[in-house]
């Protein structure tokens, strides 16, 4: 298969111009402790982004940590309580 100039050129345009970001944030339900483990990437990097956040959350799950949205519903009302989290959108009072 043969690719001529202008289709090596596009190629490598496409190749160069995607972007990502990734995060995701991590709680310790017993202490309250939180990080954000987060990557950008731009290019040919843009695909990397996913496995750098996965890899920086596998560095904090054997401490306790876990993400948000594997918490369980009292954990998660309990870090509420104590000001780690902010109620989502579904379980804050109506303004109307």
């Amino acid at each position: 298969m043969k690719i001529s100039a202008a289709g090596l050129f596009l190629l490598c345009a496409f190749a160069l111009c995607g972007c990502a970001s990734e995060s995701v944030m991590l709680v310790n339900p017993k202490t309250g402790a939180s990080v954000k483990c987060g990557a950008a990437g731009s290019g040919l990097m843009a695909g990397a982004a996913g496995g750098m956040v996965d890899e920086c959350a596998k560095k904090y799950e054997p401490q306790g940590y876990v993400t948000v949205e594997k918490l369980t519903p009292g954990e998660r009302a309990d870090l509420e309580r104590r000001g780690v989290l902010t109620p989502t959108v579904e379980q804050r009072p109506s303004m109307y």
